[in-house]
């Protein structure tokens, strides 16, 4: 990965952090918080925060979605 996208992740993870801060239910907050976690290979992180979006809103399929892909490519890579 590319330094500007590692630091742009980053950077996103830190004001998604905040945000949540003030409005810890926020779906789309936590959703995006959970995939920059994921594009950082920082998987523990983008798990617990799927899983805590899935909390927050349980019909929406989204998370489910990229949680299952997430799971699916640390199977393929062990």
């Amino acid at each position: 990965m590319m330094k500007f996208e590692t630091n742009f992740y980053e950077q996103a993870i830190f004001y998604f952090n905040k945000t949540l801060e003030v409005d810890p239910n926020n779906y789309d907050c936590n959703l995006m918080l959970a995939e920059s976690y994921a594009k950082l290979r920082q998987f523990d992180h983008a798990i617990r925060n799927y899983e805590q979006t899935i909390k927050i809103d349980f019909k929406n399929k989204d998370a489910y979605i990229n949680l299952a892909n997430l799971f699916q490519s640390l199977d393929l890579n062990l």
